[in-house]
């Protein structure tokens, strides 16, 4: 996977977002992007509507704005959206719909559009990405799990029906970061269903490793054809290097299906 020059990715998100791209910083500049600029919009939980309706207050400041130049993520302090995505000619800006939402289509809409319309006024050269999230863990005991009868093979289907659905026939929705499914196809091999620290956020680092690696793979179109020289501890062995990259290629073939 050879990438070249600057890339600036701003996420309209929450924990899942923070989850995505703990490690995204150096995975991007491990293959080969000189300069690479983060922002990710957090508000935990945080929904389409939610997201959509604080356009229209332009006078608060809701979210905390986490930044990353160089490999650190810092703490900006509290920031309103609209600020944000003016501060920089924006490369990607992903969107994704708070967990408990993503296989409920009946809550994308009108919210994502809102948000589409204002980043191509605002930044209309900006590639729209949607970042499908992954199912709770089968164990997990949630409230929030309960729309889908704490069934994780219920919420991965309900997910790719949303997206399916919402996404792929909406306007303005450049590419597709299938982490759901890249989660989904680890789970259903040798690394089993132990990639979230607490029944639905990612493990740390393995689950954040391998969602970093599908953004990476999303945003340069490259396939990724070796592990970034990435400093993991409890180090893969070549076996389970070879089935994780497997498993996110897979994700790309088919991001629909367990594969």
């Amino acid at each position: 996977m050879k990438s070249s020059g600057s890339v600036k990715i701003l996420s309209v998100g929450n924990s899942f977002s923070v989850d995505a791209t703990a490690y995204l910083c150096d995975i991007l500049k491990a293959v080969g992007y000189s300069d690479v600029t983060l922002g990710n919009l957090y508000i935990g939980g945080c929904s389409l509507e939610t997201h959509a309706k604080n356009l229209s207050a332009p006078g608060t400041k809701p979210y905390v704005f986490y930044y990353c130049r160089g490999g650190e993520w810092e703490n900006s302090g509290e920031v309103n959206i609209r600020d944000v995505v003016n501060i920089h000619d924006w490369d990607v800006v992903t969107l994704q719909q708070a967990s408990h939402f993503s296989g409920m289509p009946e809550t994308f809409d009108p919210w994502l559009g809102i948000l589409k319309g204002y980043i191509k006024d605002r930044l209309p050269s900006a590639r729209i990405a949607w970042h499908m999230t992954w199912a709770y863990q089968r164990d997990f005991t949630g409230s929030t799990f309960a729309g889908y009868g704490f069934d994780q093979d219920e919420m991965y289907r309900r997910i790719i029906g949303a997206v399916r659905g919402r996404i792929m026939t909406a306007e303005d929705i450049d590419f597709i970061i299938p982490a759901g499914t890249a989660i989904q196809n680890m789970r259903s091999g040798s690394f089993g269903d132990i990639l979230t620290r607490d029944g639905f956020h990612l493990s740390v680092p393995l689950g954040r490793f391998a969602a970093g690696l599908v953004w990476a793979r999303a945003v340069s179109g490259n396939r990724i054809n070796e592990l970034p020289p990435f400093p993991l501890p409890g180090a893969l062995s070549p076996e389970e290097g070879e089935e994780l990259l497997e498993c996110i290629e897979n994700a790309f073939a088919s991001p629909f299906e367990v594969s």
